[in-house]
């Protein structure tokens, strides 16, 4: 992505982040339903204090974005139209 390196399931201090880029020190999370439970919530806000207060910058982007950001990409790339042919190129008829 853009020339960056993000490791996969990344444990920092014995925390595990979804993605982790060390050159820019930021932490992906991919969150997905059972983040909304308050358990959770208070958690997932403890630890990023946590990371925050160790110079992490968390992002956190819900499970169903990543989805669609990917169908979406998907769609484009399906309907791609080729370029069209210059004048002079190909066969005469």
């Amino acid at each position: 992505m853009l020339g960056l390196k993000f490791r996969r399931q990344h444990v920092i201090d014995g925390f595990v982040v979804d993605f982790y880029c060390a050159e820019l020190r930021v932490a992906l999370e991919i969150d997905g339903e059972v983040h909304d439970r308050r358990e959770t919530v208070e958690y997932d806000a403890a630890r990023t204090n946590w990371l925050k207060a160790r110079a992490i910058r968390v992002v956190r982007i819900r499970n169903e974005e990543v989805c669609q950001r990917r169908l979406e990409t998907l769609i484009k790339d399906l309907f791609v139209v080729p370029p069209l042919r210059i004048s002079g190129e190909g066969v005469r008829g």
